[in-house]
């Protein structure tokens, strides 16, 4: 068997998260996600952060035309992640409750 080797190549595009629950969020972006696509996220507080995998719910124009999408993310169980501890959502939803308003999410 031959081994392969690879490296994950972050996006440049910016996500906002307005939304954040304990079974899912929803995020701005530049992005126009297909829904049912699965990826992983790396959600990302000031002092937090935690690696999810999500299903794309919908995504849909938000703003000026073609500019920004409104997508909708509902958390699943991801085949290396596995599904994210709650404790953590939680930690996550109080840091962006309390202290910030608005989660930088990098993906």
């Amino acid at each position: 068997m031959r081994r392969l080797s690879g490296t994950l190549i972050p996006l440049e595009s910016p996500i906002i998260i307005n939304d954040l629950s304990h079974t899912g969020f929803g995020a701005v972006s530049d992005i126009d996600f297909r829904p049912g696509d699965i990826l992983d996220f790396r959600l990302e507080t000031a002092t937090d952060r935690v690696t999810v995998t999500a299903r794309v719910v919908h995504s849909r124009p938000f703003g000026k035309p073609g500019n920004l999408f409104l997508a909708g993310f509902e958390f699943v169980s991801g085949e290396l992640l596995g599904q994210p501890p709650r404790s953590r959502i939680d930690q996550l939803i109080e840091a962006v409750t309390v202290h910030e308003g608005l989660l930088a999410l990098s993906r």
